[in-house]
C-alpha cells in the first residue's frame, strides 16, 4: 500500500542518473515519497561494446532514446550486461536522466550515493546565489556501489532511511539520532550514512559550518567536540568515530 507523503521533498543524486539514483528514486516513489533524481557529471557514460570504450549521451536524452540507440549498437551485448533491463525499469520511473546542476534545489533532503556526487552537490550549493535556495537543506550521504546485481538491496536501505526521515516525530533536530539508529541496523549489511546541514550560501569572508554525523567520512581537517574539549584531526582519510563533528568550510 502506497503511503501519502507528508511534505518532505527529496532529491537522490549519483554521477549519471542511470542506475543508483534511479533505482532509489523508484523505490522511494513506490512508498509515496516526493522524490526526484539527478546525475552530476557533464555527460552520461555507459560501457561500450569494445573493451575500454564508452558511449556518452547528453543529459536530457530520454531513457527510451538511449535504449533504442544501444539496441542498434549491440543489442546482445547490452542485454547480457543487463543495461537494457535497467533502462526498461528506468523508463517506468521517469522520462530521462537529469543533471543536478540544472535543478531548482528547493529540496528538504538531498541524498548522495557516491563521494564524487557528494562533492559536486556541495560545490553546486556553494556556487548558487543565496536567493535561488529558499530553505535549509539536509544533506545525507550513503555510499552505494555502482553495480546492477546488488542495487535492489542498496535501494531498499536508502528508501528505509528516507522513510525514517519522513516519519520523524519532530523537527530536523532528530536527524542525528535517526542516522545513528539507521547505522546500527544497516552497518552489518555494509551500509552507513552521514549527515550535514547546508544553511545557505555565505559570503567569501565567512565560513560555513557543516555538522556531520556517522562514520567513514573522508574530508579535510576536522574538529571533534567532546566534553567541551576539542581535538584537531588533520588526516583527510581518518576513520571517524560515532559522534558530532564540525567542519568549517570557506564559501
Amino acid at each position: 500500500m502506497v503511503m501519502k507523503s507528508s511534505g518532505l521533498r527529496f532529491a537522490v543524486v549519483c554521477r549519471h542518473n542511470m542506475n543508483r539514483s534511479v533505482q532509489v528514486h523508484r523505490m522511494m516513489k513506490q512508498v509515496g515519497l516526493d522524490v526526484e533524481s539527478y546525475g552530476t557529471e557533464n555527460r552520461i557514460s555507459l560501457p561500450g561494446p569494445v573493451k575500454s570504450t564508452s558511449i556518452k549521451f547528453k543529459f536530457g536524452t530520454t531513457y527510451k532514446d538511449i535504449y533504442d540507440h544501444l539496441v542498434q549498437v549491440n543489442s546482445a551485448f547490452y542485454s547480457q550486461i543487463k543495461v537494457l533491463q535497467m533502462l526498461e525499469k528506468n523508463i517506468t520511473t521517469k522520462s530521462g536522466p537529469d543533471q543536478f546542476q540544472e535543478a531548482d534545489l528547493n529540496y528538504d533532503v538531498i541524498i548522495t550515493l557516491d563521494p564524487s556526487s557528494q562533492t559536486s552537490v556541495i560545490n553546486e550549493l556553494q556556487r548558487r546565489p543565496q536567493e535561488t535556495i529558499s530553505r535549509k537543506i539536509q544533506l545525507i550521504h550513503m555510499a552505494v556501489e555502482d553495480e546492477l546485481e546488488n542495487i535492489r538491496d542498496a535501494s531498499h536501505h536508502a528508501a528505509v532511511l528516507a522513510l525514517m526521515l519522513e516519519e520523524r516525530s519532530g523537527d530536523f533536530g532528530e536527524i542525528p539520532l535517526i542516522i545513528e539508529r539507521f547505522n546500527d541496523v544497516s552497518q552489518p549489511d555494509g551500509y552507513t550514512a552521514t549527515y550535514s546541514l547546508f544553511d545557505g550560501p555565505t559570503s567569501k569572508k565567512t565560513k560555513k559550518i557543516q555538522y556531520f554525523y556517522g562514520k567513514n567520512v573522508k574530508f579535510g581537517s576536522w574538529t571533534k567536540r567532546k566534553n567541551s574539549k576539542t581535538k584537531r584531526l588533520n588526516s583527510s582519510r581518518r576513520k571517524m568515530e560515532d559522534g558530532i563533528f564540525v567542519s568549517s568550510v570557506k564559501s
